[in-house]
């Protein structure tokens, strides 16, 4: 018989130390909802008119962190961000228009965007946060395409977070065609970037 079995009580005291200390690859995790009236999205891009701008709505998005490492800062477990199509608006009717045609809002009304993979902090974080990179996938009227979006987040005074980046990337690679005006003499840019503050609390602060 092996001697270590054969001495229960050392096995106990391991158990015990364990559960007092705990285990150092134990996750701690977080839960965070979004703070909609705190939030937002901005798209800008070119035509061969002028400069264009739409802002957006962040809604039913969630974030799930492992806290455990709070030093080199947290690991971002699941990450999905669903955007409304109709929340976004430009500020002139007729290309709000001209946008919901092109996202074929009717039939999908939300463009979403989920992490694939969990993502540490990268090194050299920050004084007032931590850097990451995401890889997930944009769905865009039930297209799904792979897309990396870095962004920094920071602890907020109420205890929740502050996500904010940007990312840059081109329509027609998320199976939209941009769209036009005044038979076809309105063109607009294929590339477009896109800005955002998600502001989130955990699930047992909210309302």
């Amino acid at each position: 018989m092996n001697p270590f079995l054969s001495r229960p009580g050392i096995l106990q005291q391991a158990f015990l130390v364990i559960l007092l200390v705990g285990s150092p690859t134990r996750a701690e995790l977080q839960e965070y909802r979004t703070i909609p009236e705190k939030s937002s999205i901005v798209i800008t891009g070119t035509s061969t008119l002028h400069d264009w701008e739409i802002k957006a709505a962040i809604d039913e998005s969630a974030l799930l962190l492992d806290l455990a490492q709070d030093e080199s800062g947290p690991e971002i477990v699941q990450m999905a961000v669903t955007v409304p199509v109709r929340s976004m608006q430009s500020g002139k009717a007729g290309m709000d228009k001209n946008t919901y045609k092109a996202l074929n809002a009717d039939q999908f009304p939300r463009i979403m965007f989920n992490a694939i993979d969990r993502v540490s902090a990268q090194e050299g974080s920050e004084a007032n946060g931590w850097r990451y990179t995401v890889s997930g996938r944009l769905s865009v009227m039930g297209e799904n395409t792979p897309l990396s979006v870095p962004f920094l987040l920071e602890q907020t005074p109420d205890g929740g977070v502050l996500i904010t980046g940007h990312t840059v990337f081109l329509m027609s690679d998320t199976g939209v065609t941009p769209p036009r005006a005044a038979l076809g003499a309105i063109r607009t840019g294929d590339r477009i970037v896109v800005t955002f503050k998600w502001a989130l609390l955990p699930t047992t602060s909210l309302p």
